[in-house]
């Protein structure tokens, strides 16, 4: 009795008890990932300071999301699910964790149901799934906020060979159908370009699916095969409109590295030793990294000679084997293919590989492990032309479940270490070398939590490792400032803008410390440096307003707050500001309405309750401004300035003790109040004993 035995009966229940388990134990154990936080690794640029994509889906925000090269990506469907995620969920990361997982899952099931529809197997298909949905590998996908684009894109990958299948079913069965549905698979394909450019390799891996297990080129004679290519022409042209989309937005950003900085030969060297280091991750998933620093001209010259002949030899076997076994060379071109873009042939970012470049890239070889070992274990006649309608026996579905269970096991710990910034940058620290980014955003998330001797020893660390990388010197600038050593403050700016002039933080950076040494008209030459950089540095067009508003030039000032507002409406104190130079001006109402937006952003400052309070005392609406001067004192109880004028409102109304116990707490608060004030309350009644 073969290993696989036919079982029609059960067909259809079998495929749903798949499909549901699947679900179930994916969502089980990547629910750890909802209960993660944002991270600095781009979570902060994707998400929580991106203005635009916190505005939600609006029309000026879709229209930026088409036209932007933001993060040296095009990718408009991901910036809009992230608007998306704002609207619903806010700046709260457990929503915008549970997005990702439902898309995980979706991408998960959609792969289960190609699989069983292209070859009606539904255990094998299944377990290509299930390692899908359960390999620690996924994981940087799946539960890191910023990596959206995997996820979604990989949703519309499985989605469009979804209707490739369906399209072939139909043009073998030569429906009139056939052309509508294939129109169908162009503008999902579109869809999913949008969403991450990796789709690029997908027309390449429909020609494989062709092969095997469609079975729509029965030889490799050429007529078959150019008919078939024929046939993808219109998602060969999309393919190549978003690579160049692409590379224009990486070079433009200053993504793409130069052959002087990763030499071709280097560049070939690390992609060879990381095709093998994928398989050998994909084995043995222990040692896994949020970043993998690009390990240069270094790389031993056996291990590119190992990793070539490995590569070699298997795609020979693959070749061999697919006359009898065409799984085999379909899962390791598949394999090798989808890892083209990002195998670093084309130099993007610092890494020597990453765990998310593997998302869809394994599929391949999960195909070869499902098919493949039902083959090896079983006994008798082969089943290599038998795809369809199988139930593996015990000993096979026992093996698969458990090495699910313990990837399962593996994914939820490797979920764990997506819980912040400094437990992702201590593991990552922990398991690789040499790795500066790593340093600096451990560093990054040590100051956060107020372990600043800690974080600018990374910080020096990373300057160590590459005296060229400029961000460790800003963190530690910012470290400088916050301790008041502002010397060596501007000493570490002026460090980041010696080897990248264009950086416009570090010029208003420079600027404040440069304010807080008394030098207003050297911060202010700064500030004009970083706004000549980036015109949407809202911090650089307050603090000139500060200093236009500090020399009585009130109409500057404004000017300035509005052009904060303009690049980031979300700013509190920009709205605080633009408040204090309308009440300057007398113009009341709109000084109201600047209080009340800044109240709405952060509703737990007290200062902008005080000045609402201050507005509403003049237009005499004494109880409103009763109450925000009480909500300005609950927040700040020690808030010297809003028991004093608190004082004031409580005399209007003819509250004479309430108000002289107000000024007893402003001046043990520290503040004087006006004689003015003194002198109308004790017309009114005596200072009390």
């Amino acid at each position: 009795m073969g290993v696989c035995t036919m079982n029609k009966r059960f067909g259809m229940r079998e495929q749903y008890f798949v499909a549901i388990l699947l679900g179930l134990v994916v969502t089980a154990v990547y629910l750890r990932a909802v209960t993660n936080g944002f991270t600095n690794y781009d979570d902060d640029k994707y998400v929580l300071e991106n203005v635009t994509i916190h505005a939600g889906p609006t029309l000026k925000g879709i229209i930026w999301a088409f036209t932007a090269f933001y993060q040296s990506n095009w990718h408009p469907l991901t910036w809009i699910s992230h608007m998306f995620d704002c609207w619903l969920y806010g700046p709260k990361p457990a929503g915008h964790h549970f997005t990702n997982l439902v898309l995980h899952v979706a991408a998960m099931l959609m792969l289960y149901a190609v699989f069983v529809r292209m070859t009606g197997s539904p255990w094998k298909s299944g377990f290509v799934a299930g390692l899908f949905g359960l390999h620690p590998l996924h994981v940087e996908s799946a539960a890191w906020v910023a990596e959206r684009k995997d996820v979604l894109s990989a949703f519309f990958w499985m989605l469009t060979m979804w209707v490739y299948a369906w399209y072939a079913e139909l043009k073998s069965a030569g429906s009139r159908l056939s052309n509508g549905v294939y129109a169908l698979v162009i503008a999902i394909f579109a869809l999913g370009l949008m969403a991450k450019p990796m789709l690029v390799t997908l027309p390449f891996v429909l020609l494989l699916l062709d092969y095997w297990p469609l079975g729509r080129l029965k030889t490799l004679r050429g007529e078959q095969i150019h008919s078939l290519i024929v046939e993808k022409i219109p998602l060969f042209v999309l393919t190549f409109a978003s690579c160049v989309v692409t590379y224009h937005a990486q070079h433009r950003e200053g993504a793409v590295r130069t052959l002087e900085q990763f030499p071709l030969g280097v560049r070939a060297a690390n992609a060879l030793v990381a095709y093998v280091v994928y398989i050998r991750k994909m084995f043995w998933p222990v040692d896994l990294a949020a970043l993998y620093p690009h390990p240069g001209s270094h790389l031993p010259v056996w291990t590119v000679f190992v990793s070539s002949l490995v590569i070699v030899v298997l795609t020979g076997a693959a070749l061999v084997l697919a006359r009898r076994h065409r799984y085999v060379a379909v899962g390791w071109l598949w394999y090798l293919g989808t890892l083209v873009p990002v195998i670093g042939l084309v130099q993007v970012g610092e890494q020597a590989l990453a765990d998310r470049y593997t998302y869809v890239t394994l599929i391949g070889l999960f195909i070869i492990f499902a098919w493949g070992v039902p083959e090896l274990l079983r006994s008798g006649k082969s089943l290599s032309n038998q795809n369809a309608g199988f139930r593996c026996s015990p000993v096979i579905t026992t093996s698969g479940f458990l090495s699910l269970m313990v990837l399962a096991g593996l994914t939820y710990v490797q979920i764990g270490y997506w819980k912040d910034s400094e437990t992702l940058f201590r593991h990552t620290l922990a398991y690789t070398r040499g790795n500066e980014i790593a340093h600096n955003n451990y560093g990054i998330a040590l100051a956060a939590l107020g372990r600043t001797t800690e974080a600018m020893a990374h910080f020096r660390r990373a300057i160590e490792l590459s005296p060229q990388y400029p961000d460790p010197h800003g963190n530690l600038g910012n470290i400088y400032d916050s301790m008041g050593r502002l010397d060596d403050a501007i000493k570490e700016y002026e460090a980041v803008l010696k080897l990248n002039p264009g950086d416009a933080r570090a010029y208003y950076n420079l600027g404040n410390v440069l304010a807080k040494k008394g030098k207003a008209k050297e911060a202010m030459e700064q500030y004009d440096k970083s706004l000549e950089k980036s015109r949407n540095n809202a911090g650089a067009h307050i603090n000139r307003g500060k200093m236009f508003a500090a020399q009585g030039k009130i109409e500057q000032a404004i000017r300035e707050y509005q052009a904060a507002i303009k690049a980031n409406p979300l700013i509190a104190e920009a709205h605080y500001n633009l408040g204090l130079a309308y009440k300057r001006q007398n113009r009341l109402d709109e000084a109201l309405k600047e209080y009340h937006e800044a109240i709405r952003l952060e509703p737990k400052w007290p200062a902008p309750h005080n000045n609402l309070a201050n507005v509403l005392l003049l237009q005499k609406k004494y109880d409103e401004a009763i109450s925000e001067y009480k909500e300005a004192i609950r927040l700040n109880p020690a808030h010297a300035e809003a028991h004093n004028n608190l004082a004031a409102a409580y005399m209007y109304v003819g509250r004479y003790a309430d108000a002289w116990k107000e000024i007893r707490l402003a001046r043990k608060y520290g503040f004087n109040p006006s004689p003015l004030l003194i002198e109308q309350l004790s017309k009114k009644m005596p200072e009390p004993k």
